[in-house]
């Protein structure tokens, strides 16, 4: 079993995500892609799989609009790699013609991302501590009128990440 450091990429398959997860492979960690595209996240994992091993890289379904999901991506990363070092939430919409689903998405699932964080990777619980990385977007700091739930998601992210500290 190997003592490389562990990272859940929340929104993994594309874009940003994907970037965090190359870089997380580049630096030896072992990550797990966790992305509400399932076939998306197959595809990217199998591709890294090549470059950086088969037993380093595994895609888990996860929508993180819902707590249960969560929680089965922690217990899956668990059993396949038996710790959990790092969580990125990075998943994200731009969905405003759902403004409750971009909340959900953008901000509650952060916030759950936390608190499965806490339960899984906290060494009261038995988990070996880690970090917690959030990302936001500049349109947390700027006024948007085209995109207000988005950018009331954003700017709950950072008092989120304010509000658990450094």
């Amino acid at each position: 079993m190997s003592d490389s450091p562990v990272a859940i990429v929340t929104g993994g398959a594309q874009g940003i995500g994907a970037a965090i997860c190359i870089e997380l492979l580049k630096k030896g960690y072992r990550v797990c892609v966790a992305d509400i595209q399932e076939l998306k996240a197959e595809e990217f994992a199998r591709d890294q799989q090549k470059m950086y091993g088969e037993g380093n890289v595994t895609a888990i379904r996860c929508d993180v609009s819902k707590e249960s999901d969560y929680s089965n991506l922690f217990e899956k990363t668990l059993g396949k790699f038996k710790r959990i070092d790092v969580l990125v939430n990075n998943a994200g919409t731009i969905l405003e013609s759902d403004p409750r689903k971009c909340l959900e998405v953008n901000l509650l699932g952060p916030l759950t991302g936390c608190h499965m964080a806490l339960k899984y990777m906290g060494k009261s619980k038995g988990g070996v501590g880690g970090s917690v990385i959030n990302t936001a977007s500049v349109l947390a700091f700027l006024p948007c009128p085209e995109m207000p739930a988005y950018v009331a998601s954003k700017h709950g992210i950072v008092a989120l990440t304010r509000s658990f500290g450094p």
